[in-house]
This record gives C-alpha cells, structure tokens and sequence, in this order.
C-alpha cells in the first residue's frame, strides 16, 4: 500500500476516515476499502504521490562486510537497526554511476537547484565520508586508517534500517538467521533507498536497506558464514567431551 505524502486535503482525509470505520478491523471488507481509497485519492491528488514515486531506489550486485539483517545492532548508543557495509569495485563503472545517480536524485528531490552546491559540501566537508553520504569512494578503514579486510582498493555503501530488511535466497524464498546465508563475505543483490535529511541533526544523504538477495558464496569474514559439515569428522559413539580437544 503506498504512503500519502504531505498534509492531505479535506476529501481526501475524508475518504480514507470513511475507509477505515468500513467493516470490522483487520476484515477483508476494511483492507478493500482502503486500497479503494487509496486509488481514488491518487487520481484525485497525484501529487500526493510524487514523492514516494521519485525515491531514489537502486539494486547492485555487491559483497557484504559487518553484515546485520536478523538482528539490530546498535552503533555507540544509537538506535538499534539492521546494517552493514557493501563493497563497490570502482572498476565497475556502471554500479558507480547508478549509486551517484540515486543520491543526487534524492538531493534534487529535496534541495531542488541547490542540489549539486550541497552535495558538494557534503563531500568536502572533512569529517569520516559517511557521516554525510552513505556512497563513499575510499576504503572502508579502521581508525590508524588501514583499510578493513575486503575494503582495500575498494568503495562501498553504508546502509540501515530500523525496521528489517527483505532477505532472501536465490530462488527468492525468504531466508532466516538459521540457514547462514547472507553472512559477512557473500555476494548479494542489496537494494539500497536514498533519501535526503535536512533537520537539527544537519544535512546529509542518507541510505535505507531495503533487502539483500543471497547471490553467491565469497571468502567470510571475520563472523561471517558458519562452519560446514565437511569441517568436522564422524565422532565414534563411545567419544565424550575430553575426546575432543
């Protein structure tokens, strides 16, 4: 169901009240009548829409580092959320243009003619690159500045999300935390949403994870894909603990 964007006007509220007191809550007969709603209100009010239509969402086949899709994580008090950092290969020049596309569309949606002025000084401000955009061209480093294991030589993509993101297979079955697959070293499809903050926190570019789609093994990393069957040997049945160490 899409979402309404900005204050509606009268008739159009009125008609989404009319909607949600139609049928008993959570019945088929109230879920019809909002979806009918909400058509109605979109051909009534398409500008009501034009925002959600112009997000900036892209989708690159990428390999995953500090990968964290089932369970939030929290980054120094922060608010806990699903995240992790995509590896870009620069050499890959059609998935750079596609992500520099996507952030300057999400700053002329929101900074419209001083788009290209801000965008600038978001990435010339000095400060650790992602803090201001999510899209960054420089290793992801440790703090002596030596690039974290798969980063060297490499761009990537920082990107969260407070709500859980999609995760799936191949075959596009959803995937949970119990079948080890995406971990910290794989390849995905990742969609990434850009989105513009201009608030008391500041300005920057920011990126929603919207899912990740398992594409391929790759090397783990550190955390990353757990052990195999084929890592370990058939335990004779008389074994106890101290046999194994």
């Amino acid at each position: 169901m899409p979402r309404l964007i900005g204050k509606l006007p009268p008739d159009a509220e009125a008609t989404l009240k009319a909607a949600a007191q139609t049928g008993e809550p959570g019945s088929m007969t109230r879920t019809i009548a909002i979806e009918k709603a909400y058509a109605r209100i979109a051909a009534l009010h398409p500008e009501l829409f034009k925002r959600e239509e112009k997000m900036a969402k892209v989708t690159v086949l990428t390999r995953t580092a500090f990968l964290n899709v089932f369970t939030p994580t929290a980054f120094e008090g922060g608010e806990p959320a699903f995240n992790g950092k995509f590896i870009i290969d620069p050499a890959d020049k059609a998935t750079v243009k596609a992500l520099d596309d996507a952030m300057m569309a999400a700053a002329k949606e929101k900074w419209a003619d001083k788009a290209q002025a801000i965008f600038d000084k978001l990435t010339k401000t000095g400060k650790p690159k992602n803090l201001e955009v999510p899209f960054v061209k420089e290793p992801y480093s440790n703090a002596d500045g030596e690039p974290y294991d798969g980063f060297a030589g490499m761009y990537y993509v920082s990107a969260r999300n407070p709500s859980r993101p999609l995760v799936i297979d191949r075959d596009k079955t959803v995937l949970v935390e119990a079948d080890g697959r995406p971990y910290s070293g794989c390849y995905v499809n990742a969609q990434f949403e850009f989105w513009a903050q201009d608030n008391k926190w500041g300005r920057a570019i920011r990126a929603t994870l919207k899912g990740v789609q398992f594409v391929k093994d790759g090397d783990a990393f550190s955390g990353g894909a757990p052990a195999s069957v084929d890592d370990f040997d058939v335990v004779d049945g008389g074994a106890d603990a101290g046999d194994l160490v």
